[in-house]
């Protein structure tokens, strides 16, 4: 059986060949990273480019100096999000075909 876990050597990121943080240093509305994040999330997903985003290492970097010293990441930086791009394993062929009950203009 095929652990493929084993196989990954950063578990906080996953291994992944493109990671962006959006970060709020404190001037801003603290939803501004996470409105950021879903248009690049967009746009990745425009170009065929799979991604996810992880918000779990956030709270680790408020204490970790050197992690965010690893990452280059500014100390000054409070809320944000992480999103990790990939190529994705599987092609996407068809959609669940849906059917509207009605559609009204008015």
């Amino acid at each position: 059986m095929k652990k493929p876990w084993l196989k990954i050597k950063n578990y906080l990121l996953y291994d992944a060949p493109l990671v962006m943080y959006f970060y709020n240093k404190g001037y801003a509305d603290p939803a501004d990273p996470y409105i950021a994040a879903t248009y690049a999330m967009i746009a990745a997903h425009s170009l065929g480019l799979g991604c996810c985003m992880i918000g779990s290492i956030v709270p680790f970097l408020k204490s970790m100096k050197k992690l965010k010293a690893k990452y280059n990441i500014p100390a000054e930086s409070k809320d944000g999000i992480f999103l990790v791009f990939g190529y994705p394993e599987y092609k996407f062929q068809k959609a669940v075909k849906r059917t509207f009950a009605e559609v009204n203009y008015t």
